[in-house]
């Protein structure tokens, strides 16, 4: 006999797929007792976690990996994509016994929200639940609206329309973080316009102030003063007091670019204030509120930060609510003639140049590239084509206009001379320090994880 439970349609719904019954009844009776409002739908193999799935449509998921216990954490793992293939909406909270990041990273790249060992904190798990159930509601409602394509047609305003499917993904992304606050981690490869991207989803949803920050290789105390804010005399060179950028964004979004160059300390302290909307400036007991959206970047694979512990686990679920991947320009090349027509009326326009299109070579000779430096780079190249253009009297771009061989390395040399310099600093404070990492990231006002991360680039 199938088990049928009492539904308050009123309330969400948490389905719980567990192979231990007492463990399931045990897990619902800690979460009342801290508080839970859902309704919890129970079961114990595969496939009747689809079935209830679909008869009850759940707005979250919570799976034990091992749920076939003769598969292994596989089934686990399946039945997450199978479960999203029924409803993309839902969301998945992992909750299992295998203390290990490897099927922590299997788990989110399936599809999984978050990953959690046993035992787990009533509480924590609560909140868990409460976050991914908005999450789940806020995709429902947002499927459900007209707004949609408004919003989606508000982001490519002033930008050329792209018919890869890629981007076109990414749009439909884009309109959705604009239509909440949740946070956002955008990744890509250098140049392929993440900043832009954060720009222009803020522009859709917010009136606020967009205030962008990089922490660099900064250590601790800095990122602190930057993000928090000091109090004059808070420590050595603090002659003013400070507003930090949280208080700068409130009502608004916080960028913060390279997050992964943002220290463990400074993760931790951040997390904090995400989760309580409070925080103290550097040398104050005071609380300080800020109602702000937290955008972040990174041109590396998130999930090989969290394994090498460049990101913490909780830090990357926190700040990975909604994640956009902008493919790179090699993977989108159909975009290529439309983004090279909008560079150019942009300049054209800017500068009272009377050059109005590129020839049917010169296209040719744009798609046939490869673009190591993304859209960024192919900006660059177009530019430089179109003053060409425009010094030679030409009202259309050529292909002997086009110079392949130098924006590579325009594109990309000083960033990469920074990165060298990085290195050769650091590993003269090696040397001077006897190699005493410790030594050598005082010497420098590094933190040791920064110093460290410039020492892996060799």
């Amino acid at each position: 006999m199938e088990d049928s439970f009492e539904i308050d349609k009123t309330l969400p719904t948490i389905l719980i797929v567990e192979d231990d019954h007492a463990l399931s009844r045990s897990l619902v009776r800690r979460l009342k007792n801290v508080g839970a409002l859902f309704n919890f739908v129970t079961c114990d193999h595969t496939q009747r976690a689809l079935e209830l799935t679909t008869q009850y449509s759940p707005e979250v998921c919570l799976v034990d990996l091992s749920i076939e216990t003769d598969i292994g954490p596989q089934s686990g793992l399946d039945l997450i994509s199978n479960l999203l293939k029924i409803d993309s909406t839902m969301k998945v909270v992992v909750l299992t016994g295998h203390n290990s990041s490897e099927y922590g990273m299997k788990a989110i790249h399936a599809g999984a929200s978050s990953y959690n060992e046993k035992p787990v904190d009533p509480s924590y798990l609560l909140i868990v639940l409460q976050d991914a159930v908005k999450f789940s509601k806020l995709k429902r409602d947002f499927n459900s609206l007209s707004l949609k394509k408004e919003i989606s047609l508000g982001l490519s305003l002033n930008s050329p329309s792209s018919t890869s499917p890629a981007m076109i993904k990414v749009l439909e992304k884009a309109a959705f973080a604009a239509s909440n606050n949740q946070p956002l981690l955008i990744t890509g490869e250098t140049g392929t316009g993440k900043g832009l991207l954060a720009r222009a989803i803020h522009k859709a949803y917010c009136k606020g102030s967009f205030v962008r920050f990089q922490p660099n290789y900064s250590g601790q105390d800095l990122v602190s003063s930057q993000l928090f804010g000091h109090e004059k005399g808070s420590f050595t060179g603090a002659t003013d007091a400070r507003v930090g950028l949280l208080e700068a964004a409130n009502n608004g979004t916080l960028f913060i670019d390279e997050i992964d160059c943002l220290d463990t300390e400074s993760q931790v302290i951040l997390l904090e204030t995400l989760q309580e909307k409070t925080f103290q400036r550097v040398g104050s007991l005071k609380e300080l509120t800020s109602n702000f959206r937290l955008i972040s970047a990174t041109n590396a694979d998130p999930e090989k930060l969290v394994s090498e512990k460049n990101l913490r686990s909780d830090f990357f679920h926190r700040i990975g609510h909604l994640k956009i991947n902008i493919p790179a320009l090699r993977e989108r090349k159909e975009d290529i003639p439309s983004l090279s027509s909008h560079f150019l009326e942009n300049l054209s326009n800017r500068e009272n140049l009377q050059v109005h299109s590129l020839s049917a070579p010169a296209l040719a000779k744009l798609s046939a590239h490869s673009w190591p430096g993304n859209v960024r780079e192919l900006l660059a190249t177009v530019e430089s084509a179109t003053w060409l253009a425009s010094y030679n009297d030409r009202s259309v771009v050529e292909a002997d206009d086009i110079d392949l061989g130098n924006t590579k390395q325009n594109t990309s040399s000083f960033k990469q001379q920074v990165k060298d310099f990085e290195l050769s600093l650091v590993k003269s404070a090696m040397e001077r320090s006897k190699n005493n990492q410790s030594q050598a990231a005082k010497d420098l006002g590094l933190h040791r994880t920064a110093l460290r991360r410039i020492l892996e680039r060799e």
